[in-house]
């Protein structure tokens, strides 16, 4: 009996050293596990500094490089190209340099002819002044010796028959003096009409000689030496090189932000900017099929690389101010808000924003509590909640 309550008594203390050890072995793991807890949540992000930028309202378009200065010349009247005096790529001089000519000699002959009727219609208007003073002389004789014979035979000086010579005279010349002023009359419209037969084959002479009407170079051809071309046909193109513009195409939407020589146009020639230029040209209406209006940058210093007929793009900066951005990266959106996590003391803080302008990779925050200096996590930001432990390896 003493014996069996010796080992009762002696498994009761060996059962309660083990229970002792485990319960100290199960607290030392619970340490663990918390430790090691805590450590997985300490979740490594890169933080980026909230700061103040220039946001700005584009469209990005492609466009054109055009010259400012160009002209299509054309022949004036119809004929032979008898002389074409330039070549392509021949500068000229604005009204100073001859193109082409059409049927030279043709005009020039016409032009003799025209000439030689008008000294012809001043000699004809010669003759007639000269008979007609002529006729005057006569007449006036003629109507003295009337009035005389009248006198004489109301004194029954003559005979019936001599008056009645004498008035026949008298009326004979007044009729040749009213023949000689209408042919006086038609002498002088006569020379008008050869003088204006001159004007008008000068004027041909003139429009078969054609000038260059723009400084600038030869830049095409249309016809050869010899052919045959039509008035109001194209014979040659002539571009300015020295003032360029770049022509581009906007949709309708962003018509009323475009002011002229206010709204400014970045230019990039193979991804190279090449500067800032106002625009000076807005169409006044809008294409209706495609919905777009054309504007135009005057560039008075272009570089080497902008020929005519060369793709540039265009960015159009509608709007421009300065306000509070974040990165791109840092902001998650959903289908009813957009946050951004807030790095503060450690802890990543779900912080409500509104959007507004993107530039260069960066947001602009439009409300929202964020205040310049504020450090949000712009690596890592979709793998963690709101209020979780943080660990930052990296601050831009």
């Amino acid at each position: 009996m003493k014996f069996t309550t010796i080992m009762n008594i002696y498994l009761i203390l060996i059962f309660m050293q083990v229970f002792c050890f485990i319960q100290l072995a199960g607290c030392d793991t619970s340490k663990a596990l918390a430790q090691k807890d805590s450590k997985e949540e300490a979740f490594p992000v890169k933080t980026t500094t909230v700061s103040k930028r220039t946001f700005k309202k584009t469209v990005l378009v492609q466009g054109n490089i055009d010259t400012k200065e160009h002209a299509v010349v054309s022949a004036r009247i119809d004929g032979v190209l008898t002389d074409l005096f330039v070549d392509k790529g021949d500068e000229v001089i604005a009204n100073q340099t001859p193109l082409f000519q059409v049927d030279k000699v043709k005009v020039e002959q016409a032009l003799g002819i025209a000439k030689q009727d008008l000294a012809v219609a001043k000699a004809g208007l010669k003759q007639a002044e000269a008979n007609l003073a002529s006729m005057q002389a006569q007449f006036e004789k003629a109507k003295v010796d009337y009035e005389r014979f009248q006198r004489l035979y109301e004194k029954k000086a003559v005979s019936k028959d001599a008056l009645e010579l004498q008035e026949t005279r008298y009326k004979a010349t007044k009729a040749g003096l009213e023949h000689a002023e209408a042919l006086l009359q038609l002498a002088q419209e006569q020379l008008k009409k050869a003088e204006y037969a001159v004007k008008i084959a000068e004027k041909t002479y003139s429009d078969s000689l054609v000038y260059a009407p723009i400084s600038g170079k030869v830049s095409y051809k249309f016809i050869e030496k010899n052919e045959f071309v039509g008035g109001g046909r194209p014979v040659l193109k002539i571009d300015n090189p020295t003032v360029l513009e770049a022509c581009a195409f906007l949709p309708v939407e962003v018509y009323s932000s475009v002011e002229l020589n206010r709204t400014v146009a970045k230019l990039y020639l193979s991804g190279r900017e090449i500067g800032d230029f106002p625009i000076t040209y807005k169409s006044p209406t809008v294409l209706p099929t495609l919905r777009t209006f054309e504007v135009k940058v005057l560039i008075t210093n272009p570089v080497p690389e902008m020929i005519p007929g060369t793709m540039i793009d265009v960015e159009v900066i509608l709007e421009e101010r300065q306000n509070l951005g974040v990165p791109k990266e840092s902001v998650v959106a959903t289908t009813t808000e957009k946050y951004v996590f807030k790095s503060v003391d450690n802890k990543a803080l779900k912080t409500l924003i509104e959007t507004g302008f993107e530039t260069d990779g960066w947001v602009e925050v439009i409300s929202g509590e964020l205040r310049e200096g504020d450090k949000v996590i712009s690596m890592g930001q979709n793998f963690i909640k709101d209020g979780q432990t943080i660990q930052i390896l990296s601050e831009e």
